[in-house]
């Protein structure tokens, strides 16, 4: 019997433990490649055949299907059909399994010619509908987890003919969906998602399914090795969060603590007149107005998270806090305080049973297509956005909109000045709800302001965090005459320039640029990246083109920015040269086709190039390139200009 192990080419050290704890027990294994959720384009992903089930409710996160989750399937789909091309069954196993008793293959074996499949690891999340056969053995309901199963290869060709392929799930939650009409939850929605997924994925003949008392294998918790399928989600549930500031100065600590804490926001303030009034009095509905225009293309299922500009600050992931928000089972959540305002006549009719009752309009959290029938009429500029929100609320569906009473999300200081603490791992605490907020608003008077700029700073939130990671690696590669490469980004560095440059938007040739490309300006991301680039090139690569081109000296960043190439927009570039000393192009990532930088004089290209390396050339005379023509998806870069002589620069 044939074993495979799933592992991401990014996670060695993940392979590095399952090859000793294999080895140890005398397993030897085939690797897989692991599909890399992260990478996956979605539109190249339906051309091939695949398609997601867009409507999945997790039925206790009640979230939707996230990046990780998506290239798990991928990945066990994968080895599917490498036990259907075997036509044998096989015995599959995740990276982060433990070998827990002597492996006994001959029994194994002797199990997969009467079951389908076969649980050696797996946490049933039923137990009272199983049945226990006998002192090895038992009966299976709705089990968790395929970190290690063998997976007979007549069953695999029926998973691969079953409707999957067209309806991606979690790969854990399809043995449940196909094995029983139970779901984990009581939630209508998770009920409904469950029975239409019964008509879309379909087995003929039911499922013989076996799982061991004593599990021979068992999977390590996350805080050993992390986790791999719960990054952001994505596609399936787009995350807006914005704010509105019309002057930026004022929301540093917003930018510093969403950069540390690496969301991404956008500010709806930018190059607006104010005409919302001032905190001397009730104000705000510009707010309203701005957020409504914002929300009018987007989809109804996406998530709108909003923070005043001026006095929020985030100390905890997105992923968490859109969890969280998925917890309370509604379609728009608000930040709630002790305080009434502006209007005490509406007291009586909030529940002052809470330990803060109150609606708060400085923080939010809901469904797009909710909160657009919400504030589906315009308000005057001036008006209190707090009143209007307080009455929305006050008129709606409890069940569809609340209010997080305990802080669980957003802790408003304004009345709870004695309640917060900042715990020795950076967390907030409310001491009274006991909960730990993600989100710190500081409305109130100067005392609470006060305070506020003291927690602030205490969570580190006064001072710009880097950007980007890097790599300080100083070692030179010449790859072609008069062409060089280091190490500089790392994969990480590489995904967050592609995401910010897509969320600045609005790529487009520079004006009177005589060799037109689709472009972004790292300038116009934020000048702080820029000047944070440029003073870590000074010590590095700055370093070495001055040691390897002596005596020639280097003079500063003159531009930087990123490219977009695809066949729907600008495919390819013409032969030309840079306005620069030393030139250079880093690749952001893999998932195209085509588009090498090649450079004829040098007989050269960055066909093979590497994610996060950069390349750089003497920029004028000698070294002519092109852009080749992208064939598939879309190719992002980042290109580097130095300036020629001092004060040279391209902005």
């Amino acid at each position: 019997m044939k074993t495979l192990v799933i592992n991401l080419d990014k996670r060695p050290d993940r392979l590095s433990f399952i090859t000793n704890e294999l080895q140890g027990h005398g397993i030897e294994f085939e690797r897989v490649s692991a599909v890399d959720g992260d990478l996956v384009d979605l539109n190249k992903l339906k051309e091939s055949g695949f398609g997601l089930y867009n409507d999945w409710i997790d039925p206790m996160l009640f979230r939707g299907l996230t990046s990780g989750e998506i290239g798990c399937a991928l990945s066990h789909i994968q080895c599917w059909n490498i036990a259907t091309q075997l036509e044998e069954p096989v015995l599959i196993l995740e990276d982060d399994v433990q070998v827990t008793e002597a492996p006994d293959f001959k029994e194994w074996e002797t199990l997969s010619l009467a079951y389908d499949i076969i649980y050696l690891d797996h946490k049933e999340m039923l137990p009272e509908h199983t049945l226990t056969l006998n002192n090895r053995f038992q009966s299976i309901c709705y089990p968790y987890w395929m970190s290690a199963y063998i997976i007979h290869h007549e069953f695999a060709k029926k998973l691969l003919t079953s409707g999957y392929l067209n309806n991606i799930i979690p790969v854990d939650e399809l043995i449940p969906v196909l094995n029983s009409n139970r779901t984990i939850s009581q939630d209508e929605r998770v009920t409904k998602v469950f029975s239409d997924l019964r008509d879309k994925i379909r087995i003929d003949g039911g499922i013989k399914c076996l799982a061991y008392n004593n599990k021979p294998f068992k999977q390590l918790p996350r805080d050993v090795h992390g986790t791999n399928t719960e990054p952001p989600v994505r596609d399936s549930l787009t995350v807006h969060c914005v704010t509105i500031g019309t002057d930026e100065d004022k929301c540093k600590y917003l930018y510093n603590s969403v950069l540390a804490n690496k969301l991404s926001i956008k500010n709806l303030g930018i190059g607006v007149d104010w005409e919302g009034g001032t905190m001397a009095g009730p104000g705000g509905g510009q707010k309203v107005n701005l957020v409504r225009d914002f929300i009018k293309d987007k989809e109804p299922d996406d998530i709108i998270i909003f923070f005043d500009g001026y006095d929020v600050v985030v100390n905890d992931s997105l992923q968490t806090i859109v969890e969280r928000f998925f917890e309370f089972d509604c379609d728009l959540l608000f930040a709630a305080e002790s305080n009434i305002w502006p209007d005490s006549r509406l007291r009586d009719q909030f529940d002052n049973l809470q330990p803060y009752p109150f609606l708060n309009s400085g923080c939010y959290i809901g469904r797009v297509g909710y909160l657009a029938s919400i504030i589906d009429d315009y308000i005057p500029n001036s008006e209190d956005d707090q009143l209007f929100f307080q009455k929305k609320f006050l008129a709606s569906d409890r069940d569809k909109f609340k209010l997080d009473h305990e802080h669980y999300i957003f802790s408003c200081l304004a009345g709870a000045e004695g309640d917060i603490r900042i715990q020795e791992n950076g967390q907030l605490i409310n001491v009274k709800s006991q909960a730990c907020p993600c989100v710190l608003h500081g409305n109130g008077g100067n005392n609470t302001k006060s305070l506020y700029d003291s927690l602030v700073t205490k969570l580190g939130y006064h001072k710009h965090p880097q950007w980007l990671g890097y790599i300080n690696n100083l070692r030179v590669t010449q790859e072609a005459p008069e062409i060089l490469s280091m190490d500089m980004f790392t994969n990480d560095d590489c995904n967050r320039l592609v995401k910010l440059a897509e969320e600045t938007g609005g790529f487009k040739p520079m004006e009177g640029d005589k060799f037109p490309a689709q472009e972004v300006r790292i300038r116009d991301i934020d000048v702080e990246l820029f000047e944070e680039m440029e003073n870590h090139f000074k010590k590095t690569w700055f370093k070495a083109c001055e040691e390897y081109w002596w005596p020639m000296e280097m003079h500063g960043l003159r531009d930087a920015f990123i490219i977009k190439y695809s066949p729907e927009t600008q495919a390819s570039l013409m032969t030309h040269h840079d306005a620069s000393l030393v030139s250079g192009i880093v690749k952001l990532n893999n998932n195209f086709e085509g588009g090498a930088t090649a450079f004829p004089r040098q007989n050269w290209s960055t066909k093979e190039s590497k994610k996060g390396r950069l390349y750089f050339w003497p920029g004028q005379v000698t070294h002519a390139h092109s852009g080749e023509e992208v064939t598939e998806g879309t190719k992002y870069a980042l290109v580097l200009w130095t300036s020629r002589f001092p004060g040279d620069r391209n902005f």
